[in-house]
């Protein structure tokens, strides 16, 4: 796993990118819900954004595109309204992404770019990102320089943990 900054007006954090690739599956799930043609044309481009990482067509390169295309106040409230859409997906999954259920949401992506799980995910560390992220985007989220740790993954040490 590389790590990926997550920026948005000078504030941000690292995350490993095979955990952004799989919040970005359930964001993008959530936009395809709400209808790309509700939404402003700069989260049209953020969901291709999005979309992306789910593929796989941007491994080795993803992110998550915040500063470039949350540019107005109805981006940034349309966002958020995708955003806790997606909270509710990942909570309908169950207390955790099971290994099974992890190696099936790669099948979403071109076969060349699956990865094999080996560890369970939990879905509240997603939601608690997700929070984050909202924390971000509202600019109370006051660190520029730390990283996301999931539950049950190898510490990084001086990592936040999202943890339920």
């Amino acid at each position: 796993m590389g790590a990926i900054y997550i920026k948005y007006q000078n504030k941000g954090f690292w995350m490993e990118d095979d955990f952004v690739v799989i919040i970005s599956m359930y964001i993008s799930r959530a936009f395809e819900i709400i209808g790309l043609s509700n939404l402003t044309g700069n989260l049209v481009h953020l969901y291709d954004n999005f979309d992306a990482n789910r593929t796989g067509e941007t491994t080795g390169f993803v992110g998550l595109l915040l500063q470039q295309y949350v540019l107005t106040t109805q981006d940034k409230n349309q966002f958020i309204t995708v955003l806790n859409r997606a909270k509710i997906l990942i909570q309908a999954a169950s207390p955790e992404l099971t290994i099974i259920q992890l190696n099936l949401l790669e099948n979403e992506k071109d076969e060349a770019f699956r990865l094999v799980w080996s560890i369970p995910l939990q879905t509240q560390s997603l939601m608690n990102t997700i929070d984050i992220i909202v924390d971000l985007l509202n600019g109370v989220f006051a660190d520029d320089n730390k990283t996301i740790h999931f539950i049950g993954y190898p510490v990084i040490p001086g990592a936040i943990v999202v943890k339920s």
